[in-house]
């Protein structure tokens, strides 16, 4: 998770404000490598919808969908944070944004240990990367670097391999059901 202090100036009161932010980029294939072949990513841009939308009414306690939801920002003081990330359907695109997420965690442990402040956000989850052979390969960088990756679309069996992808989830049924 992200700490954020900032300063609060309500009516003469100068005080910090803490904030537990939990960063959730999503990685999906919204275009294809070159522009000049059509690609229908319609999925992707109703998925970070939803997921936008979700965020909004848990950072919020907003309960009009989930009415267990109302009020569950004053009950929870952790907020939600996304941010997308196009694959561009090619595996070396999508690796280079997991590295790059994922050393986000590695200077945070460093920079925790010499009391420096971080500038980027550190992802507690990486949503997505598209479909399984995607994911195999997204997630053996991600479990191996401590930060789980969680699939709407990856539904191969192999994924299932616990000690393959330690921190492997979908919200899908794998292939054998």
């Amino acid at each position: 998770v992200n700490i954020i202090e900032s300063s609060s100036n309500n009516n003469n009161d100068s005080s910090n404000v803490t904030t537990t932010l939990c960063y959730l980029p999503f990685l999906f294939a919204f275009s294809r490598r070159d522009a000049t072949t059509p690609h229908n990513a319609q999925g992707g841009y109703e998925g970070f919808a939803a997921l936008s939308l979700a965020m909004e009414h848990l950072n919020t306690g907003n309960g009009e969908i989930v009415s267990e939801l109302d009020g569950i920002n004053e009950r929870c003081p952790l907020k939600f944070y996304t941010d997308s990330f196009d694959t561009m359907i090619r595996a070396s695109t999508a690796l280079n944004h997991i590295i790059d997420l994922t050393d986000r965690h590695d200077e945070k442990q460093q920079q925790q240990h010499q009391h420096r402040q971080q500038q980027e956000l550190v992802p507690c989850a990486i949503l997505g990367s598209g479909g399984s052979s995607l994911s195999m390969s997204t997630s053996t960088i991600s479990s191996s670097r401590g930060v789980p990756q969680i699939s709407s679309l990856a539904t191969s069996v192999a994924l299932d391999d616990n000690k393959q992808f330690p921190l492997f989830g979908r919200t899908i049924p794998s292939d054998e059901g």
